[in-house]
């Protein structure tokens, strides 16, 4: 990481932290069965991390879930493997502002969806997929454990390796599956 990342990366974590403390959410522990409308962030810059979360996407659906993902995209223009569909929109860099404002009404829209759950998939180094995820009103929010973004998460899930995208959406459904709130909770 050069001189200017690192200044970069200040800055943004600045911006991050003063941002994040306006938000206001009614939280709540919400387990993978009550979970009717889930949101999903991840990195859409490699081909294979997108046919997963479209895999996934569409096993939600299958399941009675209404589900939208948004992917990172760190290329410059679109790539050709992604396509436009319903429950899937993109952003860029150029979506944010250097002081992290979101710039377009669809990521806007995304972090006042009212998501039930929230899956963060994006790796730690994706700084602005953490912002929308810690200025999303979701219900609740789960992801990889990431020491600098334990406040923005109700649940995080820590690998022991790094695991592959797969891996990680496997181990994350299976500990939100295991979440059962009580019943006063719903």
């Amino acid at each position: 990481m050069g001189i200017f990342d690192n200044i970069e990366k200040r800055i943004q974590t600045y911006f991050f932290g003063r941002e994040l403390s306006k938000v206001s959410r009614k939280k709540k522990v919400v387990g993978f069965d009550s979970a009717r409308k889930i949101g999903i962030l991840y990195d859409c810059s490699q081909e294979k991390h997108y046919r997963e979360v479209v895999r996934l996407v569409k096993d939600l659906e299958q399941q009675g879930k209404t589900v939208h993902a948004l992917g990172f995209v760190r290329q410059k223009k679109m790539p050709d493997y992604t396509l436009a569909q319903l429950n899937l929109s993109f952003c860029h860099r150029s979506d944010f502002s250097w002081r992290l404002r979101l710039k377009s009404p669809q990521l806007q829209n995304f972090i006042r969806s009212g998501f039930d759950l929230l899956i963060d998939l994006s790796p730690e180094d994706l700084i602005l997929m953490k912002f929308v995820m810690g200025l999303s009103d979701a219900t609740y929010k789960a992801g990889p454990y990431h020491q600098e973004y334990v406040e923005v998460y109700d649940l995080m899930i820590s690998e022991k390796n790094e695991a592959s995208l797969k891996e990680l959406i496997e181990h994350m459904l299976h500990y939100l599956k295991i979440i059962n709130p009580a019943p006063n909770e719903q």
